[in-house]
């Protein structure tokens, strides 16, 4: 990254940050058990690539991603601002979901009557893991128990941190407290190395004095200056809704983003000015 990025104009306290709040009660009686089915409900669904390994790796990332998506979806219903509390239980999400798919798999081999064997379900992995085997070069069976054992490890990473990504990423969303709703964004590019110049007037309260420049074209990896405004989706009926966040960067091709700002807090009278000077959409 950017050695600008360690010098940022801004004073740290300005940026937006989660305040770690949840509606709890719609968490533990809403978001919780609906994510739980869900994850449930994906165990099912995957037990027959999951369980045999085909796919591995890939199918754990994908299908803690999906889980993710609906957990974060509940999780908003419950106005979850808690990344530790998100990322905690996406860990847990995606863990049930794994382990859920073995038991699933243990339910179809034994019978109806094995749903609720919990207790066995350890026994049950450990046998599969001692006794199953895979497809060596020349198409020679080859059994391996500490093969089993890693791919059943990293499998179980994947989905448990590929869920837990989605749903701290949800979490840490900007939000309005006074509305009580997500934050809505719009994006705007520049030619390359404006992203500073926009920073130093925000900071010296001079605004007015930036030029308006024409949007960038990102296609084909152009070099240029990007930002992203989020403000609350009632901003236009109440000017005082909520706060305004600015984000800013350098983009290029074949080189790392930097950052400038990370949700840098604007008033509704610097956002509009700076909407003059940029082509927000």
């Amino acid at each position: 990254m950017s050695t600008e990025n360690s010098q940022m104009p801004y004073h740290p306290s300005d940026a937006y940050c989660p305040n770690g709040s949840c509606d709890w009660l719609k968490l533990l009686t809403i978001a919780i058990p609906f994510s739980v089915l869900a994850a449930f409900v994906l165990a099912v669904v995957i037990t027959p690539v999951f369980v045999t390994g085909i796919c591995a790796i890939i199918v754990p990332v994908i299908a803690g991603a999906v889980l993710g998506c609906v957990a974060e979806r509940l999780f908003r219903l419950a106005h979850c601002r808690n990344p530790k509390v998100a990322a905690g239980l996406g860990i847990l999400l995606g863990t049930t979901m794994f382990l859920g798919s073995y038991h699933a798999y243990f339910v179809w081999s034994k019978g109806v009557g094995a749903v609720t064997r919990i207790d066995s379900l350890p026994r049950f992995i450990d046998f599969h893991m001692r006794h199953d085997v895979f497809l060596g070069r020349r198409g020679i069976q080859s059994l391996s128990p500490v093969r089993n054992w890693i791919l059943f490890t990293l499998n179980w990473l994947c989905a448990a941190c590929a869920c837990a990504a989605v749903t701290t990423f949800g979490a840490m969303r900007a939000y309005c407290e006074n509305c009580k709703c997500r934050m809505v964004k719009k994006n705007a590019t520049a030619p390359s190395g404006k992203a500073s110049a926009v920073v130093a007037a925000i900071t010296a309260k001079q605004i007015d004095s930036l030029p308006e420049w024409p949007a960038v074209n990102l296609e084909g990896g152009t070099p240029a200056s990007s930002f992203q405004l989020e403000y609350c989706p009632g901003q236009s009926q109440q000017a005082e809704c909520g706060p305004i966040f600015l984000t800013a960067m350098e983009i290029g091709k074949g080189k790392e983003n930097a950052f400038f700002v990370r949700r840098l807090q604007l008033s509704v009278d610097e956002a509009a000015e700076l909407e003059k000077k940029l082509s927000f959409r």
